[in-house]
């Protein structure tokens, strides 16, 4: 008879008791998350701080949240999981009232990394406990409720942003998350339980120096490329220190007896597969995620508070999705899902390379809502079918693999997409610089329509040809900027389909081969037993 675990002792209403709290300080952190996006102009000019500067109130603690992940396994070795998630969420709303303090950019920034890293421990944490509690039979639905929060912060944090800082100041958005985290702990202080503490594990001293030093290194050359140059000697130099420490934190954990990030989890192919799922598709959704935003104001010219509305609509369908998916994921083939999640969510990339000025409000609401719920379709089953290839004590160290796979792949989608648009911005730009033309008229035929414009509105003669020649400038470069645009979500279309390869069923063909090996493999080790020697049972 096996031994009680947390999935088979609790009740269903201490197991739902459990999960609401794990979710208010979720949503706690998204929201906070989301509300940082809005508020960075106007904290600008109250600390006189530059956007370069700026830019490292999202940066930094992006950088600790990843540093902080492989953490996890080590320290609920130490405290349990319970006692981690509980301290996680006090680090978190701790620097989160700092940061509303802060009085000077620099400040502001180191208490955003105090916040950062425990939210970098509680989003490994709460999926690994969730699966825990819930029972095999609906740890789908478990991983769903996981990323329950990433679709309400999102939907309300640039909303509620957005407001506080017109009606009080950007102090005021760094207070919101505060009372819900503070429920949050304390109805988890009350209902969650006290599972299984994984065995003691050693510190990965040099795994954790190394990491440290390819994050921070390759996170300063991705959002400082476009401003120093690509090929500048400082560029490079981060670089090169990021790559000789990524490769010694991959040969350090792969020795490693107690490595901060278990690589051999990767032996399992379904683990493997559903990694480069992750890697792939949301390499695609926040890259997607920052050039849709400023697309919606650049070229759409929606105000910031606008665009929170629109994305409401959206962020509540992942809401939904993500739930649906994981209960269907307990029923149904996980590839299933993740295949038909991923061609939806190409479909609305190729729809978007269709977009211009001209859509209507209606259809970038469309698009924006099946793209989010497209993503939601994909996580849960993927999340799932890697889960269930390893053993139970493995399961938070994969949780904390995945997050820091996600977070890696995030930064590098939104620094790679960004560079990616203003490639396309300038062959467009240089094309109609080489071309003279606009659309289907030659210059000469551009201007003088501008001009006929500009003398039936009433404009002074004496100035239609300067006037004329800045319309038609402009003209060009919004021409060449909804251009890019469509080139860049084409080519995340593509990368959509491509992360459909290793959600195929081939993960499940390779496995069983793998596991009919491991099986194969004890019987040739086995040593042959002993013959008997009947010789010596007949002299008695």
């Amino acid at each position: 008879m096996s031994p009680p675990t947390a999935s088979t002792s609790l009740q269903p209403r201490e197991r739902w008791l459990a999960t609401s709290s794990l979710l208010l300080g979720m949503v706690s952190f998204t929201i906070a998350i989301m509300v940082a996006n809005v508020i960075l102009p106007q904290l600008m000019t109250s600390l006189r701080a530059d956007l370069d500067q700026a830019q490292w109130v999202l940066t930094g603690p992006g950088i600790a949240q990843t540093v902080s992940m492989p953490l996890v396994g080590w320290l609920a070795s130490l405290t349990g999981h319970r006692m981690l998630y509980l301290a996680s969420l006090a680090l978190f709303c701790g620097g989160s009232v700092l940061s509303g303090l802060a009085w000077s950019i620099e400040s502001l920034i180191a208490f955003q990394v105090v916040s950062g890293l425990g939210v970098g421990l509680m989003q490994p944490l709460i999926a690994a406990i969730l699966y825990q509690i819930f029972p095999p039979n609906q740890r789908g639905l478990a991983l769903g409720l996981s990323m329950v929060g990433w679709s309400f912060g999102p939907a309300v944090g640039p909303i509620l942003g957005g407001y506080l800082v017109e009606w009080f100041n950007w102090r005021a958005a760094f207070y919101l998350c505060v009372p819900l985290g503070v429920v949050g702990f304390l109805s988890a202080w009350a209902f969650l339980p006290t599972l299984p503490r994984p065995g003691r594990k050693a510190m990965d001293q040099w795994g954790l120096l190394t990491l440290t030093v390819a994050m921070v290194t390759l996170s300063m050359a991705l959002t400082q490329g476009r401003r120093e140059g690509w090929d500048s000697g400082y560029i490079t130099t981060l670089f090169t220190m990021g790559t000789i420490a990524s490769v010694s934190f991959l040969g350090i954990e792969w020795r490693s007896a107690s490595p901060l990030v278990d690589l051999r989890l990767f032996r399992y192919a379904a683990f493997t597969f559903a990694s480069l799922v992750v890697l792939l598709s949301t390499a695609a959704f926040r890259g997607t995620g920052v050039l849709t935003i400023v697309f919606a104001q650049q070229v759409l010219d929606f105000t910031p508070l606008h665009v929170g509305w629109l994305l409401l609509t959206g962020n509540i369908a992942y809401g939904v999705t993500v739930i649906i998916a994981g209960r269907l994921a307990d029923r149904l083939s996980p590839w299933v899902l993740t295949t038909v999640g991923l061609g939806v969510f190409a479909f609305a990339f190729y729809w978007f390379s269709d977009m211009n000025e001209t859509v209507s409000e209606w259809a970038f609401i469309l698009l924006l809502t099946l793209r989010l719920a497209s993503y939601g379709i994909v996580g849960p089953p993927n999340n799932l079918s890697a889960m269930r290839s390893l053993p139970e004590d493995q399961v938070v160290m994969a949780s904390g693999v995945f997050t820091l796979l996600r977070s890696i792949a995030g930064t590098l989608g939104s620094a790679v997409s960004v560079t990616i648009y203003e490639q396309r911005y300038f062959v467009q730009v240089q094309r109609y610089a080489e071309d003279n033309a606009l659309q289907r008229w030659s210059l000469q035929e551009a201007i003088g329509t501008v001009q006929q414009a500009l003398t039936s509105a009433g404009e002074a003669v004496s100035g239609l040809a300067v006037q004329s020649g800045v319309l038609l400038q402009q003209r060009l470069l919004a021409e060449a900027t909804t251009i890019a645009y469509q080139d860049f979500f084409l080519l995340a279309a593509l990368a959509s389909l491509l992360a459909i390869l290793p959600a195929l069923p081939v993960q499940e063909t390779w496995e069983a081969i793998c596991r009919r090996r491991r099986q194969r493999a004890p019987l040739t080790a086995v040593p042959p037993a002993p013959a008997e020697r009947p010789q010596e049972v007949s002299k008695t």
